[in-house]
């Protein structure tokens, strides 16, 4: 080993903390960054695979755009094979599930398998992984399968899964003798482009083709998901900082190491290869950490795919290495710490001025905060658009920890100010870099939770969430339906009478729709879509009857309620002209409107006597937490429905996604982690940096008391900055958002908390007692 190589051992050895915190700092950035370009490939992935799977292996697949004579030909051709989707379900035992059934007329190997084999005669399909958990079917058992034609009992000779949906209930059938010009789709190994027959339909617009390898990519990369939106917004910002991390980290060591580049100058190294070795180790440090940054990512996601398939629905066998992305992310650090080389060698030139020019900076950093807060104010009167408040947004982030640098110094001792001052810097600008993550992160949990609230409430649900409905369903039939159903776990049940309408339709719409229509004589109120209720999925609806009401009581839809009062609309059977119009008073009662009734009255109240009301054979039975049941308890109840009521409508809403409130959680809990763990790595490394200068001050006589202030001080500015960084997003989110009182949620804070909590540890770590080096 030469003497440059033991020079480099020795200084390693000498500075391993230091060297340890840049290298655990590169690799929490590059491990989170690695791990989002993971996560997205492995997705994408995941619906490349669903779809080559669903083509059964073809190349091509083709579609009729024009039923006819089309339809004859390609069925007349072997090497094109018929593909028909339907809807339906899967029944066995006492559970039955709804399904989506695929037929085919050749056997192909559709989806991907996990078990058995694929289906090679008409008694036999396959089900899908999550299909057979929920009915406890497994290879070799019978199913009855219904959809449009006539119910089939097959045998289940494989379990296939879709990668990008872990919750499909799907089953793959063959279905000989079915008519060729129903088809849905047609797949292929042929080419069509130049296939003498399939040329000219495709260039008369009768038929349509895909390249099955350029459609899963086209779907691939269209997919969104609430989590892969925010591994986007993400992914981008730690990126940057991470080249940015580097410069500073660099920059930090090359300060901290001057010392030990004049004591080798001093015993006869040269000058330019003793200013290399502190930078040279620094860089490997850099570059390692982000080398086994991204590869514990891929070990952790790896032992973890399926779990981490389950945030976004999907079902993995394994992970996918975007080789790409993550040599992207390597050179993007390698050329932030080039630039740091650079910056680090002129540094050792450098030496701060502490006189006009140093105290003028102060001055800029507030008027540059004064900015920050124009462009967040000035767009309340119309001096600029709303998109400059994000602008102004980040100045403000960049700025408050620097503007905050001259108050925590201003009381400190003459004597010491220089010295506070020096090493507070290092902290402000790191602070400024990661408030910006905070900010960020913050910002766009705010923002998307805010417009997804909006739009759940601009959107009414058409019944309530969670709930199961049945229509028309014999009153005895009701009354054994709510009995299994109270058997499996429910409680919140609700069953109208719809009434018998022989002679009168009776509708219900708001007050204001009512007096649109007397004021203009209409019969149709469609006719006055301006004066219909907004606030409601169904602005006219049906009345229907409860005995559970009192003789006075008439309960309604909300949004169908103005001033107390709903409109009831009376129209004549036989020629649907209107017959009368009035007002009647109501409370409102959240469970109805949409497909529930819009109107509830008593069997023997006045407006039930007025317009001759009365209940048929016919009840809705509406089963308010079905929601609340497990999916096998669901799936019992369905086959109950099926076999108590065989010719009734459901209609089940079981859970309304706002895939924007996802979005927000998981931008403001991975902001908050990447916050916490990035400056307690940055601080590390930069107190750790400050070692000799915090045992010198600590030889100077300073006590714990003295060590807390100066701790203290130093923290102040990264403090303020989270702290208001939190302030300043929320500010920035309401400023941009749509103004109709929707909240923006909490978990926008965990940034800027993160960020406040892990300054209190750097700081805590600071004020500890310090040996120098020796």
């Amino acid at each position: 080993m030469n003497l440059y190589a033991r020079l480099a051992l020795r200084f390693a050895v000498y500075h391993r903390a230091l060297l340890t915190a840049v290298l655990c700092t590169m690799l929490v950035l590059s491990a989170f960054a690695g791990a989002l370009a993971i996560f997205d490939r492995s997705a994408r992935e995941a619906v490349a695979t669903s779809v080559r799977a669903d083509s059964g292996g073809k190349r091509y697949a083709l579609q009729v755009l024009t039923p006819g004579p089309v339809a004859g030909l390609l069925a007349a051709d072997p090497a094109l094979h018929p593909v028909w989707d339907d809807d339906g379900s899967v029944t066995v035992g006492g559970r039955q599930s709804p399904a989506s059934v695929r037929l085919l007329r050749d056997p192909l190997p559709v989806g991907v398998l996990t078990q058995g084999a694929f289906p090679a005669r008409d008694d036999e399909a396959t089900i899908s992984t999550h299909l057979a958990g929920l009915l406890g079917v497994s290879v070799g058992d019978t199913v009855t399968v219904s959809a449009s034609g006539p119910s089939r009992e097959v045998r289940v000779s494989g379990i296939t899964s879709r990668p990008e949906d872990r919750s499909y209930r799907g089953v793959v059938l063959l279905g000989a003798g079915l008519p060729a010009g129903d088809a849905d789709l047609w797949l292929t190994d042929r080419r069509p482009f130049s296939d003498p027959t399939l040329e000219p339909l495709l260039q008369r617009g009768d038929l349509a083709a895909r390249t099955t390898s350029i459609l899963a990519q086209d779907r691939a990369a269209g997919f969104q998901s609430a989590l892969l939106s925010t591994t986007r917004q993400v992914s981008r910002v730690v990126v940057v900082l991470g080249a940015v991390m580097a410069l500073l980290l660099l920059v930090v060591t090359s300060r901290a190491t001057r010392r030990e580049v004049a004591a080798l100058t001093a015993v006869g190294i040269r000058e330019s290869r003793a200013r290399l070795l502190p930078i040279a180790m620094a860089v490997l440090a850099i570059v390692g950490g982000a080398v086994l940054g991204a590869a514990l990512a891929l070990v952790v996601l790896s032992r973890a795919a399926s779990g981490v398939a389950g945030l976004v629905g999907q079902e993995w066998s394994g992970v996918v290495v975007p080789w790409s992305s993550l040599s992207a992310v390597l050179a993007v650090v390698v050329a932030g710490a080039a630039v740091g080389v650079s910056v680090a060698v002129w540094g050792r030139r450098y030496r701060p001025r502490y006189g006009p020019s140093w105290r003028s900076r102060p001055r800029l950093a507030i008027s540059l905060t004064a900015l920050g807060l124009a462009c967040m104010l000035l767009p309340f009167v119309d001096v600029l658009p709303v998109e400059a408040a994000v602008p102004g947004a980040v100045l403000l982030a960049l700025t408050v920890p620097a503007a905050m640098v001259p108050i925590s110094t201003a009381r400190a001792a003459p004597a010491s100010r220089r010295l506070v001052l020096a090493l507070t810097t290092p902290f402000a600008l790191a602070g400024a870099l990661t408030s910006l993550l905070a900010l960020g992160t913050a910002y766009y949990s705010a923002y998307i939770t805010h417009a997804g609230i909006a739009s759940v409430r601009s959107s009414p649900a058409v019944q309530p969430t969670g709930s199961y409905l049945v229509y028309n369903v014999p009153a005895p039939a009701g009354e054994a339906l709510r009995d299994e159903y109270r058997r499996l776990g429910g409680s919140r049940t609700a069953t109208y009478q719809l009434p018998v309408e022989d002679t009168h339709t009776l509708r219900v719409s708001g007050e204001r729709a009512v007096g649109c229509m007397r004021a203009s004589g209409g019969n149709d109120p469609m006719d006055h879509l301006s004066c219909l209720p907004k606030d409601t999925s169904s602005p006219v609806n049906i009345v229907a009857l409860s005995s559970a009401l009192g003789d006075g009581e008439a309960r309604a839809d909300p949004g169908l309620i103005e001033g107390d009062r709903v409109g009831l609309i009376d129209f004549d059977l036989d020629t649907s002209a209107v017959k009368s119009l009035e007002t009647v008073p109501a409370t409102g009662d959240e469970t109805l409107g949409g497909n529930m009734p819009g109107l509830v009255v008593a069997p023997d109240s006045d407006i039930a006597k007025r317009y001759g009301l009365r209940a048929s054979d016919a009840v809705l039975v509406a089963l308010l937490d079905f929601g609340t049941l497990d999916e096998a308890a669901q799936a019992r109840f369905r086959a109950t429905v099926a076999r108590l009521a065989a010719t009734g409508q459901t209609s089940e809403l079981v859970g309304q996604k706002t895939p924007e409130l996802a979005v927000g959680v998981w931008t403001a809990a991975a902001g908050a982690a990447a916050v916490c763990l990035l400056w307690v790595s940055v601080g590390t490394v930069i107190s750790t940096s400050q070692l000799r200068q915090r045992a010198m001050y600590a030889a100077a006589g300073a006590g714990r008391r003295h060590r807390r202030l100066l701790a203290a001080r130093l923290m102040a500015p990264p403090f303020a900055g989270f702290l208001l960084t939190g302030v300043i997003a929320i500010c920035a989110a309401w400023i941009s958002g749509v103004h109709d009182g929707s909240p923006f949620g909490w978990w926008w804070m965990l940034p800027s908390l993160a960020g406040m909590a892990a300054v209190l540890v750097v700081g805590g770590h600071y004020a500890r007692p310090v040996r120098p080096p020796s």
